[in-house]
């Protein structure tokens, strides 16, 4: 379990609310997200109090996100509303969380936790000049008892592992270890970037296996299946990149999953007219060719960067697979299907991520006198700005900022 109900209401509602122009009634967020009035409003008070949510009194009133999204963290809210206490609910609703049904949050909870809340400075005075480091994380026992209590006890344990190319044992690894496509060794910011992500996805692999070991050690698995339509080492893992792990059984590859038709199909914007029809398409590979020109994570924010200044080879890609979209929106509502296709732009920070969001749905341009200009998204079917008043469209605005 995680976090209290009132913590779960505001992330709900913080993913909600809009950013910049544009205000949102109490009333009318407790409606769309179906939850009670009295208390979404105290909740939302208790986020302006803590500086999370800017409130305005008023007909044209309401509440907007006081900062970016991306600047917001989880424990701020819970901080905002629950004065940091003790978690107590799934902040996703769920109402059985556990080894058996783990949530998304599930495996961060595996970590091995400090049992006495003491600084530094405390510990270092019980622990005095020659005296012995007192022990306060606690057991790997006391872990399981805490996150998977449901299997103690349990025996003929099995462990089914999915999307398991995430999950192994790196070995150290060194800069002739990250290459490009062709094997050429990376350098500058290229390879900063990679040993970066290496980082995070062998830190991600770390906290997975040793979690599984834990379990073996104390309940024990009678079987541990690896599911994956990669399984093969990632970059920066200390292998060679796409090595198949040596205890793979069944090989059966994303492409054969494609052509059958058992995972989704994924479509990127091909369509290039080149001189040369031996030419690989630049579309196909976009990010090589415009990562110079994109923000890099930590420097700078990117409400300071102007979202119309695109690339202007990533706005050709944007615009070409909208291109693709916009037909099939159009052959699926003429088809009476209600729920639309999905329009999916994976992007490599948030500050990146903030630009192609308002590119494509709209944003608020701050003027020199303290008024704003509204500049409407450049894909009109994603678009989240009355074109007339500026204001938030209601609920498309609040469904595709989630996403969908």
């Amino acid at each position: 379990m995680l976090y209290s109900v009132a913590t779960s209401y505001a992330l709900r509602a913080l993913a909600t609310l809009p950013e910049g122009a544009g205000f949102c009634l109490a009333r009318d967020l407790s409606g769309y997200l179906g939850l009670p009035g009295p208390f979404l409003s105290k909740i939302l008070q208790a986020l302006a109090q803590g500086g999370l949510l800017q409130a305005v009194r008023g007909p044209r009133g309401g509440y907007r996100l006081a900062r970016p999204a991306h600047r917001i963290t989880v424990r701020q809210v819970a901080n905002a509303v629950d004065g940091g206490s003790t978690p107590g609910g799934c902040p996703l609703g769920f109402t059985d969380c556990g080894g058996q049904r783990p949530c998304p949050f599930h495996g961060v909870w595996c970590e091995l936790r400090e049992r006495l809340d003491i600084s530094k400075g405390g510990r270092q005075l019980l622990k005095g000049r020659t005296g012995e480091d007192i022990m306060t994380l606690e057991t790997e026992g006391q872990m399981i008892q805490r996150v998977m209590p449901d299997l103690m006890g349990m025996k003929n344990i099995i462990a089914i592992n999915d999307e398991a190319h995430h999950c192994y044992r790196e070995k150290p690894s060194d800069a002739a270890d990250f290459t490009d496509e062709k094997g050429n060794p990376l350098t500058g910011d290229e390879l900063k970037e990679a040993k970066a992500r290496a980082k995070k996805d062998n830190e991600a692999a770390r906290l997975w296996i040793s979690g599984l070991e834990i379990v073996n050690r104390k309940l024990g698995f009678t079987r541990v299946m690896d599911l994956s339509a990669t399984p093969f080492f990632l970059s920066g893992s200390g292998y060679v990149e796409g090595t198949l792990f040596p205890w793979t059984m069944s090989d059966f590859s994303l492409m054969d999953a494609i052509e059958c038709g058992i995972v989704k199909l994924p479509r990127v914007p091909v369509a290039q007219n080149l001189p040369n029809p031996d030419e690989m398409p630049m579309f196909r590979d976009l990010w090589k060719y415009i990562r110079t020109k994109m923000p890099k994570k930590g420097r700078g924010s990117a409400e300071d960067l102007d979202p119309l200044k695109l690339p202007t080879l990533l706005k050709t890609a944007l615009e070409a697979l909208y291109g693709h979209y916009e037909k099939t929106y159009k052959l699926w509502e003429d088809a009476g299907i209600r729920v639309p296709p999905c329009f999916i732009v994976v992007c490599n920070n948030t500050a990146t991520s903030k630009l192609v969001y308002d590119y494509i749905s709209g944003f608020h341009r701050k003027n020199d006198d303290g008024t704003s200009t509204l500049e409407n998204g450049r894909l009109a079917l994603f678009r989240n700005f009355d074109e007339s008043t500026g204001n938030p469209l209601p609920r498309r605005g609040y469904r595709d900022r989630r996403g969908r």
